[in-house]
């Protein structure tokens, strides 16, 4: 069998080139355990090993923080992003009684017995990543992957999937996202629509071309899309929802001091204008000289996303490709802020023409994956 080069090279990297600049703790009680600890730690370049102080061997190994294990896992839970713990599932489970918050916020935890014959993900299986995480693991180790959750073992996708896939938002998160990923794990008939290929794992789902024919059989509608307005959505009576997929970047500009108020009316406005849900923001960006600036920096915390700025010396390339204010270019170094920052943080994929309502502009871009 061949190997591509893209599947040598993960192999090499180990784990993390696949889960990213994510904080790995990896738990074992016993001296098997550690040993097992240092096997697993080098499929990552920085996960840490926390044992009891009487077991530590290595410089790589760190001291339990507390003196017991459900004290000290319920520490570890709320500072990393993945729980690795090489023990008995019953200690796990009566550990993090207590500190579980919610499926979108808790760590991805995995449950190893001493001897890597089985790896468990036991939480945030699907936006947490412990599912894929323990997919991976269990192929490294040679080991069984044990995997409950019904939309998996179904092999089909899922509502949450979905949404993680494009960084996305959808209302009403629980009740939907049981409401959905029960209809798919019951082979129900569950109809989905994109208005660009955001999504490639299709598995149990009816992929439509449009809203305008839908199948009078469908249990369910899924719908990706980042418009604020779906006319044909509002006549469909199934069971729906949209996922809001977070693909575009506003270029900011505006007057020294603008009010919260103002600038929440030019972003309403623009997002009107142009069809766009206010959910499906991924950055805020402009010049630094407005990174101080109270009613872009509210408007960044209000939609959930970052605020971040550029340099003059960093937009000043950019800002040749669109029309410039002298008396804006006079006051911040440069006159086309909006379009230039957008331009820069998309790298060149700007989408509108800049909007300018009452000393705030604006301009969209696209997201691009690089």
């Amino acid at each position: 069998m061949s190997i591509t080069k893209k599947d040598y090279l993960n192999s090499i990297r180990g784990i993390d080139s696949q889960i990213g600049l994510k904080k790995v703790a990896i738990v074992a009680l016993t001296e098997v355990g550690r040993k097992q600890a240092q096997v697993i730690r080098r499929q990552f370049t920085s996960a840490d090993i926390y044992v009891p102080e009487k077991r530590i061997k290595q410089s790589s190994e760190k001291v339990l923080p507390a003196k017991k294990v459900k004290e000290s896992l319920q520490l570890l839970f709320r500072d990393y992003d993945y729980l690795i713990c090489i023990m008995a599932t019953g200690i796990v489970v009566r550990s993090l009684d207590g500190v579980l918050e919610d499926k979108r916020y808790d760590p991805a935890i995995l449950v190893l017995d001493e001897k890597a014959q089985f790896v468990i993900s036991l939480l945030s299986g699907h936006i947490g990543g412990a599912n894929d995480l323990t997919r991976e693991l269990a192929h490294r180790l040679e080991a069984i992957p044990v995997i409950t959750t019904a939309t998996d073992t179904q092999n089909v996708t899922a509502l949450d999937l979905i949404a993680k896939e494009v960084e996305g938002w959808y209302e009403n998160f629980r009740e939907n996202t049981l409401e959905f990923n029960s209809l798919l794990a019951s082979h129900a008939s569950v109809g989905f629509y994109q208005d660009k290929d955001y999504i490639q794992d299709t598995r149990g789902l009816t992929v439509l071309k449009n809203l305008e024919l839908i199948p009078c059989d469908l249990d369910g509608l899924i719908v990706v899309s980042p418009q604020l307005k779906l006319p044909k959505l509002y006549d469909i009576l199934i069971p729906k929802v949209q996922v809001i997929p977070k693909n575009y970047i506003l270029g900011m500009g505006s007057r020294k001091g603008v009010s919260d108020s103002i600038v929440n009316q030019a972003f309403t406005i623009f997002c009107e204008l142009h069809n766009i849900h206010y959910r499906s923001i991924k950055e805020i960006v402009s010049i630094d000289v407005k990174k101080n600036e109270i009613g872009l920096i509210n408007l960044a915390n209000k939609l959930n996303c970052p605020f971040n700025t550029y340099s003059k010396e960093e937009l000043e390339e950019a800002s040749y490709f669109y029309p410039s204010s002298e008396f804006v270019k006079k006051n911040v170094g440069i006159g086309n802020v909006a379009s230039a920052s957008a331009h820069v943080a998309s790298n060149g994929k700007v989408l509108s023409e800049r909007f300018s309502y009452q000393g705030v502009t604006i301009v969209l871009a696209q997201v691009t994956k690089i």
